[in-house]
């Protein structure tokens, strides 16, 4: 494992999960780089309130193609060690793999979230590297995906989007009335060369998120009525000896797929870090719980934010939204 602590940043290490965002789209980010995003009442991606299960986000996973193992710069921890901190326009992980170093932006708009990948080769000799964007799908409210998760992903479709070069997934309605968000996820800074939409050929048979089968294998550009949801997007890169790259994946949620164009333009104020669950962001000891979370229907429990998402019960052990 590679030690990061030689790795400087003006910013507060994260010890406790931190927020991004306060209005239509937030991000929950642990103290390991993992987290997920709600969308109103709505988990995008999948969220386990378990440290044991410390898998969840969208991952930024490089390889090597001299042989080197996958290791990601944010979401599923793999590999290599991180340094987690709060700088004033969001949180920057930082983390690096032998002669290869990786700084990751995490910043939040009014409905996306844009990560941006700076990768720097300190090495002697060019790397060529895959850079794979990967997050599982839910697009349901939490209490739906804890009582069947299963029959939830059943409902999920997912398209290639010519226009912005990345996916959508979008949940097929039910019955009069639903609604559920559209999501996309975009991979800027070199031609995609490969994509998967489906989370059984993207892990393989018996395989975690850290061992998944799609991060040496050829993904199959799978989209459709997929059983078992990802969105997962590959470039390849060439970075010379001393050089630099920038990546950008940008992950939007919207209304409707009609609406996704503005939310992935990534335009607007961007949102400080809060802290989560109750506890202040770092740097702001002190700060009551209001001046914590901003929800906009908090009752203490301030669910739906502190749990990425996921509903608590409150005093009265009713649920909380």
């Amino acid at each position: 494992m590679t030690d990061v602590t030689e790795h400087q940043s003006d910013g507060v290490p994260v010890r406790v999960p931190v927020i991004l965002g306060d209005g239509r789209y937030r991000a929950l980010l642990t103290p390991t780089g993992s987290g997920t995003a709600v969308f109103d009442d709505y988990l995008l991606t999948g969220w386990a309130d378990d440290p044991c299960l410390d898998e969840h986000g969208l991952a930024l996973v490089i390889r090597a193609l001299d042989g080197g193992r996958p290791w990601s710069a944010c979401g599923t921890p793999m590999a290599v060690s991180r340094r987690v901190t709060v700088v004033p326009d969001g949180v920057q992980l930082d983390s690096a793999e032998g002669a290869l170093e990786a700084r990751v932006t995490v910043r939040v708009f009014d409905c996306a979230e844009q990560r941006t990948l700076r990768l720097r080769n300190r090495g002697t000799t060019p790397l060529v590297l895959e850079v794979t964007a990967v997050c599982d799908v839910v697009l349901n409210p939490p209490d739906a995906q804890e009582g069947h998760p299963a029959f939830s992903k059943l409902f999920v479709q997912t398209a290639w989007d010519a226009q912005h070069q990345g996916l959508v997934a979008l949940r097929r309605l039910r019955q009069n009335g639903e609604q559920h968000p559209a999501l996309a996820l975009c991979l800027q800074g070199a031609p995609i060369v490969s994509y998967e939409t489906d989370r059984a050929r993207w892990l393989g048979r018996g395989r975690s998120a850290a061992q998944a089968q799609g991060l040496w294998a050829a993904l199959s550009n799978t989209t459709g009525s997929v059983l078992d949801p990802v969105l997962a997007l590959r470039v390849r890169i060439s970075l010379p000896a001393q050089g630099e790259a920038v990546l950008v994946a940008t992950l939007g949620a919207a209304d409707t797929r009609a609406d996704l164009s503005a939310a992935l333009r990534a335009e607007g104020p961007i949102a400080s870090a809060r802290g989560g669950r109750g506890y202040p962001a770092a740097g702001t000891a002190g700060a009551d719980h209001g001046d914590a979370c901003g929800a906009r229907r908090c009752r203490r429990g301030c669910a739906g934010v502190h749990r990425g998402g996921r509903r608590v019960r409150d005093a009265s052990r009713q649920w909380v939204r």
